[in-house]
């Protein structure tokens, strides 16, 4: 995947798991250092929810995946919507928000806006900070059924 010089990926085919793979990287072949940061907010959503990324909800007008879910429990501020059941509420709703929030910087739209892995270290700490909200993430309001996202 990569030119001889070891430095510039040279994307001839697409590689990776569908629901992990950004946009950017789906659409036009582009590897950056964003990738894992992208599969890794996803990674942190299905842990929250309990939910594959591919996994349909039946709410806010339709069907749709856990990306899209998020960002409507988000902008609602209902945190425990997207708590997986089998915590039967037992989660710190300020813990849960915070998680929420890091994982829907990871996996914006835009990959220049998604933070380093070094920072999503720091806001996991114990006393790391989230300095600013997320904005729309990746895929936002696909359409599930026949018509199933690249993603």
């Amino acid at each position: 995947m990569f030119h001889l010089n070891g430095t510039e990926p040279n994307v001839t085919q697409l590689m990776g798991t569908h629901g992990y793979m950004p946009p950017e990287y789906v659409h036009d072949g582009n590897l950056s250092v964003k990738y894992d940061v992208y599969s890794f907010g996803v990674l942190i959503l299905e842990i929250i929810s309990g939910k594959r990324v591919t996994a349909v909800f039946n709410q806010y007008g339709g069907d749709h995946h856990l990306l899209t879910h998020a960002w409507h429990v988000w902008l609602s501020g209902n945190y425990g919507e997207l708590a997986d059941p089998y915590l039967r509420g037992q989660f710190e709703e300020a813990e849960l928000m915070k998680r929420i929030q890091i994982a829907l910087l990871c996996v914006e739209k835009n990959p220049d806006h998604r933070p380093f892995m070094q920072e999503i270290t720091m806001m996991l700490s114990k006393d790391g900070a989230v300095t600013h909200d997320p904005q729309q993430p990746a895929y936002l309001d696909i359409q599930l059924g026949a018509n199933r996202p690249v993603n």
